[in-house]
């Protein structure tokens, strides 16, 4: 049986060019970025602080005048009391401008807690201003987006005041 060399270049041709817009869609910097959202979401539900400090800029400052140790510590603080949490994201929406990019968001949380986190859960649920996350790309590599700020105006606190 002869079999014409024509049929499988094109065939290889053609899956080379799909293979290739889905590496163009899947490593697009707007797709990267909801990917280092979605593993900050992940990260802070289950604690993971490791996960979270390596996706925090090393310039990282919020509104609180924090910065990412302290954020990290007062994150640690506050996710402590919960056996369980979730965060529902609602109305994301964002602007990227090259290598910068604004996220705002609406958070709820649910979960188990002790008296602690259930006035967590409370508070958190009532806020009507979005969440604004403020990200920025450190290199080349359209994966490298770096948290860089976070802010809701509706949370006033010290920082100095956390035990």
């Amino acid at each position: 049986m002869l079999v014409n060399r024509t049929v499988f270049l094109r065939a290889g041709a053609g899956m080379l060019v799909i293979l290739l817009c889905w590496l163009i869609f899947e490593f697009s910097p707007d797709r990267q970025l909801d990917n280092a959202f979605a593993r900050l979401v992940t990260a802070a539900e289950n604690r993971d602080f490791k996960t979270l400090r390596k996706l925090m800029a090393t310039d990282y400052r919020d509104q609180w005048k924090m910065d990412r140790e302290q954020a990290l510590d007062a994150a640690s603080e506050a996710l402590r009391h919960f056996l369980t949490l979730e965060i529902a994201v609602e109305n994301l929406s964002g602007t990227r401008q090259g290598g910068e990019a604004l996220l705002a968001a609406r958070l709820r949380l649910s979960g188990r807690a002790n008296a602690v986190g259930e006035a967590i859960l409370q508070q958190v649920n009532v806020l009507e201003d979005d969440f604004q996350f403020a990200w920025r790309r450190k290199s080349w590599k359209p994966w490298d987006w770096k948290l860089v700020s976070v802010s809701q105006p509706e949370i006033q606190f010290d920082p100095m005041e956390l035990p």
